[in-house]
Parts: structure tokens; C-alpha cells; sequence
């Protein structure tokens, strides 16, 4: 082993301190990697992995280190590398190898149930974030996943057990707050689904979404015009102004508008109801294709404000 290898490798130890990661593995790049020893290929293989060079990862912990130096998290990294490949198969082998080297990892744990999640393996998900809990008891993420699998199933009591150990670790996260809310309005505990949606305004980001489900639980509950009235208008001006950087907010922005006009058809403001129709009508037309057929506007699709717009979208009648 020469003097410049030599250098090369506390020039990279350097890097690393100073946390220049993608430095460090331009450095390790230039050295023949048939020249390095198994610690220095296990540096460069968790290097490139933290720089998302899956392929060079399992290069490297593959075909070029010996397999007794694969300790748990050197797995856990493969099947992560795997995984972002979309090599579903060899990813979930060497989940479970990391699993079956008997350490207790709770991070080994969370991923597989993460990935599992993702494949649409629910049941085996729900299995390993358990035990990531068992493990780990203040694993935050994975009483919030669970808790967000047990919401989709429309299991929310379950789903609340686990929000609330989440809550518990941390009460002031916007992901606990919110899904808080979802499930209990769900359950119909308006009251508590109001506080939490309302607390989760309170956080440095809130969610587009929580406006937009406070108008709604305004409107449709409390029958409340002024409350309602004012989240979705708060829910398209803080959409508006992401929506240029997040096209995935279009169908929350549109529909923030469409229920403020439902709003105003539903209080007989039929100037202001059409005003808002005919703003999705020039901006995203195909979110009116509810309008015709939408129970709450039936009394609104009699007046002459809405003849004025049926002519615009084509003339079609009821």
C-alpha cells in the first residue's frame, strides 16, 4: 500500500469530518478499487449510497467485499439500494437477512415495513412496524405509519391509538396533528377533529389540506358560512402560491374553489356562486364536471345566475 494511496485516504477521512460527502467519493473514485481493502470499500460503498449511487453500492458490497464483513447495516444499505433500483426481490432478501442476523435494528425493522407498505403488503407491514415498536418505543414514524395504514383500512380507532403515541413524542408535528383530525371527523368527534386541525395550523408549515377540511367541517357540520368561508379562501390563497412549484395541488386548489361557490349557492350569494364557477371554467374547466349533478346546487341550477353559465359550458340541462 503506497504513500499516495495512503494520502488519499486521510484526504477522504477529511472530507468525511467536514461532512463533503460527494468530495470524498469523487477522491475514493480515483482510486483503483481493486486496490482497496474491505474497510475502505465498506466507506466508499456507505458513501455512495448517502450520494444515491445505488449501482456503485451494490457493486461494491456485492461483487467486491467479502461477504463476512456484511454486518446488519451493510444489509440494511443493500436492500435500500435494491429497493431504489426497483429490484423488489433481491431488496426483500436481504431485508430479511439483515433481520435474520439477530440484531435488534429497529431501523431494519421500519424499512422492510416501509417497503412492504409500498408493495401493497399491508398485513406484513402492520407485522414490522409492530415490532420496530417493540423494539423502539419511541420510534416516532412508525406509530404514525401505522396509525395512517389502520386510517385507509377506515379502521380509526386503531388508527387514533396510534396518532396519539406519535402525539405523545411529539405534539406539535404537523403529520400527527392533521391525521388526528382526518380520524376523529371521520368518527364524527367534530370537536376533537377541529382542535387538532386547528393546533395544526399552529405549525411553521402547515398543510394546504387542513384549510380546505376545516371549511368543509364548517360548512357541513357546523353550518357556519363565516368560518367556512374563510378556510377555503386561506386554503386558495396558501395553494396559489405553491401551486407553481407543485402541480399535485391543481385538484386541491380547484376544489377550493369549487366548494367556496357551493358555498355560496348553499347561502342563495348566487353572484358570487357563479363568480367562482366561471373562474374554474377559464382556468381548469374539467373541475366543473360535478356542477350538473351536485345535490346542493339543485336550487342554485334554477336561477338565472346559473343559466348565464350553463350557456358557457355548453348548454347542457338537467
Amino acid at each position: 500500500m503506497g504513500d499516495k494511496y495512503l494520502d488519499t485516504i486521510k484526504r477522504i477521512a477529511q472530507l468525511v469530518q467536514e461532512e463533503k460527502i460527494q468530495e470524498a467519493v469523487d477522491e475514493f473514485d480515483k482510486i483503483p478499487i481493486e486496490q482497496m481493502t474491505d474497510l475502505d470499500l465498506l466507506l466508499y460503498g456507505t458513501l455512495s449510497f448517502e450520494v444515491r449511487n445505488y449501482s456503485r453500492v451494490i457493486d461494491i458490497f456485492e461483487n467486491r467485499i467479502d461477504k463476512r464483513v456484511r454486518v446488519t447495516e451493510i444489509l440494511r444499505i443493500m436492500a435500500r439500494s435494491y429497493e431504489e433500483l426497483g429490484k423488489i426481490d433481491m431488496a426483500n432478501k436481504y431485508y430479511l437477512d439483515a433481520i435474520a442476523s439477530g440484531e435488534e435494528y429497529p431501523e431494519i425493522f421500519f424499512d422492510y415495513a416501509y417497503a412492504l407498505d409500498e408493495q401493497g403488503n399491508t398485513e406484513e407491514a402492520i407485522k414490522y412496524y409492530k415490532k420496530t415498536i417493540e423494539v423502539d418505543p419511541k420510534s416516532f414514524w412508525a406509530y404514525v405509519n401505522l396509525g395512517s395504514i389502520y386510517e385507509k383500512q377506515d379502521k380509526d380507532e386503531e388508527a387514533i391509538k396510534y396518532f396519539l403515541k406519535a402525539y405523545d413524542l411529539d405534539s406539535k408535528s404537523s403529520m400527527v396533528n392533521f391525521n388526528l383530525g382526518v380520524s376523529y371527523v371521520k368518527l364524527k368527534e367534530f370537536e376533537k377533529g377541529k382542535e387538532h386541525y386547528l393546533q395544526e395550523l399552529k405549525t411553521d408549515k402547515p398543510y394546504p389540506y387542513t384549510y380546505y377540511n376545516l371549511g368543509l367541517l364548517y360548512k357541513n357540520h357546523y353550518n357556519d358560512f363565516n368560518n367556512s368561508r374563510l378556510y377555503y379562501l386561506k386554503s386558495i390563497d396558501m395553494v396559489g402560491k405553491l401551486l407553481a412549484d407543485n402541480k399535485d395541488l391543481e385538484k386541491l386548489y380547484y376544489s377550493s374553489w369549487y366548494n367556496l361557490g357551493c358555498l355560496y349557492a348553499i347561502y342563495q350569494d348566487y353572484e358570487n356562486a357563479t363568480d367562482c364557477f366561471k373562474y374554474i371554467y377559464y382556468k381548469k374547466k374539467k373541475y366543473l364536471d360535478y356542477i350538473y349533478d351536485d345535490l346542493e346546487l339543485k336550487e342554485y341550477r334554477a336561477s338565472t345566475n346559473f343559466k348565464e353559465l350553463d350557456l358557457l359550458l355548453g348548454g347542457r340541462h338537467e
